[in-house]
């Protein structure tokens, strides 16, 4: 995935069910101390002038597109890569 257009891009054909799950997991990760980059991403985001929902949904965008990729290659959760995906979002006020 190439997160330089995430925000820009974000798939609106993400399920309304399936949204909400990993808007569930989102909000976990936040919450926890072992995956604190994810809060990171979102306070980075919104302090740069992002929406929070727009930040929250090309969050699960990258999300979405990691657990794909496990399961398409049937690996492991590749938690470094995820954490370089949400590292790459960024958000432009030109967009």
């Amino acid at each position: 995935m190439n997160s330089d257009d995430a925000l820009s891009s974000v798939d609106e054909r993400i399920p309304d069910d399936v949204l909400a799950d990993l808007l569930t997991a989102l909000r976990q990760q936040m919450a926890s101390d072992e995956t604190a980059f994810v809060r990171c991403t979102f306070d980075r985001l919104t302090a740069d002038g992002c929406a929070e929902d727009e930040a929250l949904h090309a969050m699960a965008s990258v999300l979405l597109w990691e657990i794909n990729t496990m399961m398409a290659t049937q690996s492991p959760f590749d938690l470094d890569h995820y954490h370089s995906e949400l590292d790459a979002l960024s958000f432009s006020t030109n967009s």
